[in-house]
């Protein structure tokens, strides 16, 4: 860390508090990790300890706001030696220094490289790009927040801004490494951007290859009716030539969910229950949900037909508006109960049938109450 000297508290001064304070404080009563003799690492708050107050009034207390920053700063420096476990006492104290109000531009601009420099150690890039931005408004001179500042966009996988900002950079400081990391930050965008461009050509392949399949199923593709966006939807076209499904189950009873990413369209949809049903949930240590005392159900028509890409593309908002007008039109279906036998392609290209997006069958429990009260219901 920059600024980092030798200087040490008075040991005497300090040892003289605690003996002070430990009597009238009972610590023959008090749990002793509490005792800043034994703490491990200091406390966010220390409302309820008189004795780091005192403490902290002793050391920090007395002189300027430039001195008090800089008694601050060198414990922050203390505190990143001492490894990843003191890290986050180390922004504790940054933070404290720069609380003083010094009027010092380049002690301030310094704090805040040296927190950026913590935060980037704990892998918090966008909050080390703040830091390091801060270190530079007040003093653009300083070179390892312009080059911290680099790092936590690269990290980020901004590459053009982290060369855009060492090329700022060399308007206020001389540094050889510049040009260097420059290049260096350009490769890297360059090679994102190769990267990306050859992802979107193969999935946009993949997905011309899915819709030809999906057109010659007389499969329709109908719009989420569920929240899936932290599922990853991976249907595909395999190399054996049959689409390959990621299926949704739903569990209204329970309100859980099994996300299944590779389900093969010839799969029997008995099988997939028995496979997912084998063993119980850690929600269902009864083991109420066997195979043999479930059945599946979908709704016919619970969304509006869209092209693939549509059911790739739209956002959530587009999504909610849509089902909302083909609910408000009557257009949804009712429930049907999917056959034990069937496969997985009988169901998906059934008439009846819109795939909202990835297939979703909600698992019912035979015989049970609440199943027959659900499925009364017209809509999800």
């Amino acid at each position: 860390m920059e600024g980092s000297d030798d200087e040490e508290w008075d040991h005497d001064a300090i040892m003289e508090t605690l003996r002070r304070t430990r009597k009238e404080m009972d610590w023959d009563n008090r749990p002793w990790e509490e005792h800043p003799m034994f703490m491990q690492q200091m406390p966010e708050d220390i409302a309820d300890n008189p004795e780091l107050q005192a403490i902290q009034h002793m050391m920090y207390e007395d002189g300027t706001p430039e001195s008090r920053a800089e008694n601050f700063k060198e414990q922050g420096n203390k505190c990143v030696k001492r490894g990843k476990d003191f890290y986050k006492d180390a922004i504790i104290f940054y933070s404290e220094a720069l609380d003083q109000n010094c009027e010092n531009a380049e002690l301030n601009s310094i704090l805040y490289s040296n927190r950026a420099q913590v935060q980037i150690l704990e892998k918090r890039y966008n909050w080390a790009v703040q830091d390091s931005k801060k270190a530079l408004e007040v003093n653009k001179g300083n070179a390892k927040a312009w080059f911290r500042l680099a790092k936590s966009y690269n990290e980020l996988g901004k590459h053009g801004e982290a060369a855009d900002a060492l090329t700022d950079a060399k308007e206020h400081i001389s540094d050889a490494r510049l040009d260097e990391e420059i290049k260096r930050s350009r490769r890297l965008e360059t090679e994102v951007k190769v990267r990306l461009a050859r992802e979107k050509a193969a999935r946009e392949k993949q997905n011309a290859i899915l819709a030809e399949a999906l057109r010659i199923r007389e499969i329709k593709m109908g719009l989420p009716i569920l929240d899936i966006s932290h599922y990853s939807n991976a249907t595909t076209v395999g190399q054996d030539g049959q689409v390959h499904w990621s299926v949704l189950l739903v569990y209204p009873e329970v309100e859980q969910t099994d996300f299944l990413a590779d389900v093969p369209e010839n799969a029997q949809l008995s099988d997939i229950v028995e496979m997912v049903l084998e063993k119980p949930a850690e929600w269902d240590p009864d083991h109420k949900y066997k195979a043999s005392d479930v059945f599946l159900a979908f709704m016919s028509d619970w969304s509006p037909t869209v092209t693939l890409a549509e059911s790739l593309s739209l956002n959530s908002e587009e999504v909610q508006e849509r089902q909302k007008a083909h609910r408000e039109a009557g257009r949804a279906g009712g429930w049907l109960k999917a056959a034990s036998g069937a496969m997985l392609c009988d169901v998906v290209s059934s008439p009846g049938y819109i795939v909202p997006t990835l297939p979703v069958f909600y698992v019912m429990r035979k015989k049970c109450d609440f199943t027959r009260k659900f499925l009364k219901k017209r809509t999800i």
